[in-house]
């Protein structure tokens, strides 16, 4: 392809069309890009010569290309070239030799960049400047100066560190088994709504695997359920750590292994299996698709409808957040009743505000009155608007609920209020229709196995007498 486009660009000069600035660029960055810095140079100096004068993003692809290929004095060059030609570099100058320098253990050199970056301002060092910085010490294994850059960074809000930035220091504290300190690092994280992603997740996993820390890392194996991140684990490389934890572990040398006469091996027991291939999926008739298959245990709801919907009359909503006012709540409900279609939008009693620490008295206040106001009927389902950090509130509902006044509940979180997604609403949805007896889907091919009604019995005793 790159052969191609450079023929293209042959065939523009033969008819007279001079290539820009953009052209060669172009060609410049897929020569690059095929580690092809030399053929890229070519290219450089023949649009000078071709009287084109390169501009800010022709010097940045080659600077990239030479500190790629660890020439840092020709990338160096060019940057000086630069100024001389009065073409002020960019935070992509900057960052690519920041990097090149860094990774080439020429750390002096790139804090002298970054601190003419500080007094010059223009530009200013941005997050990317400083987690090469935070990558190059953590590489070096600093990982003190690490951290203390880390935190003075903040201290002095030179920037906002991004998931990047935590999940290298998160890598760097398992890597000098520093877990304690890991962990805070993550907990920070998620404090700080940073969203953690398949990398920072594997990390845990796989650093907390290594100590033996094995329920912590099943704690975060849950709670990843929960969160729509597909974490991929290379199940092959842990298994062959299995006897080095139970070494670390000694479990061996364990009192009550011994005791009981235990032994603990190494080596992972061996079960044969098989897979069954997923079944079909029965979906309403009335829906534009009626079957389905899920594909590696995936499958949406698109184009379909629940099996058996069930209608939800008689309802009540709690609002337990303080965050949250009453017209929030309302707009809420309103568009989960929407989502729900079969669902009456007017609850039996407005929404009832309350504080965390009265969970009792105020469910019983709204079921009793929901009860009075519906003639006696039962309250079908109670909505409850939860804080995100609810401490036990979330079990005391339910078993308050479902213990002491059997009554259908649904939970949302204070986060989900405020952001509504049509996505979140209709798993609320085929929630409350199951709960409420309903069924979304069930098997094509289900059989219900039953005893023949004509089977016959033989029932009868044998007595002896002497």
């Amino acid at each position: 392809m790159l052969l191609e486009a450079h023929g293209i660009c042959d065939v523009m000069t033969e008819r007279g069309e001079q290539p820009d600035v953009i052209t060669y660029s172009i060609l410049m960055n897929g020569y690059c890009l095929n580690n092809d810095v030399d053929g890229a140079r070519k290219l450089f100096d023949m649009m000078i010569k071709s009287r084109l004068v390169p501009d800010v993003w022709c010097y940045n692809i080659l600077i990239q290309g030479y500190c790629k290929t660890e020439r840092l004095d020709k990338a160096m060059n060019l940057f000086k070239d630069m100024r001389v030609n009065n073409l002020v570099p960019n935070i992509v100058t900057y960052n690519s030799l920041v990097d090149g320098l860094c990774k080439s253990g020429r750390i002096l050199y790139a804090w002298q960049l970054v601190d003419e970056m500080h007094f010059c301002g223009q530009p200013p060092p941005n997050v990317t400047t400083y987690n090469i910085l935070l990558q190059s010490l953590c590489r070096i294994e600093h990982v003190d100066k690490a951290i203390a850059l880390f935190r003075l960074l903040i201290s002095r809000r030179s920037f906002a560190p991004n998931v990047w930035s935590y999940n290298i220091l998160i890598s760097s504290c398992f890597k000098n088994s520093r877990i304690h300190e890991a962990m805070i690092l993550f907990r920070d994280m998620c404090f700080k709504d940073l969203v953690p992603n398949l990398q920072t997740y594997n990390m845990l996993i796989d650093g907390l695997y290594k100590v033996g820390k094995l329920k912590a890392a099943q704690k975060i194996s849950q709670h990843i359920r929960g969160c729509d991140v597909n974490v991929q684990i290379n199940v092959l490389n842990e298994l062959g750590k299995d006897a080095q934890t139970i070494q670390h572990n000694a479990y061996d040398h364990d009192p009550y292994a011994k005791e009981f006469g235990i032994k603990i091996s190494e080596k992972l027991a061996s079960v044969e299996a098989r897979i069954l291939p997923a079944p079909w999926l029965k979906y309403h008739e009335s829906g534009k698709e009626k079957n389905c298959l899920p594909q590696v245990g995936h499958w949406n709801m698109m184009n379909k409808k629940t099996i058996n919907g069930r209608t939800v009359s008689r309802w009540a909503c709690i609002n337990f957040s303080r965050t949250v006012q009453d017209s929030v709540a309302r707009s809420f409900c309103n568009e989960l009743a929407q989502m729900c279609q079969e669902f009456n939008p007017d609850p039996i009693i407005p929404i009832y505000n309350t504080k965390p620490e009265q969970v009792e008295k105020a469910l019983k206040h709204v079921y009793h009155v929901s009860t009075n106001r519906a003639k006696e009927k039962e309250l079908e389902l109670l909505l409850a608007i939860l804080p995100d950090s609810n401490g036990s509130l979330y079990g005391d509902l339910k078993r308050i609920c479902e213990t002491n006044l059997g009554l259908i509940s649904q939970y949302c979180l204070t986060k989900h209020v405020f952001k509504i997604t049509k996505h979140y609403l209709a798993n609320v949805s085929l929630k409350i229709n199951v709960k409420m007896g309903g069924r979304n889907t069930v098997l094509v091919d289900a059989v219900s196995y039953r005893i023949p009604l004509d089977t016959n019995y033989n029932i009868g005793s044998r007595c002896y007498t002497s």
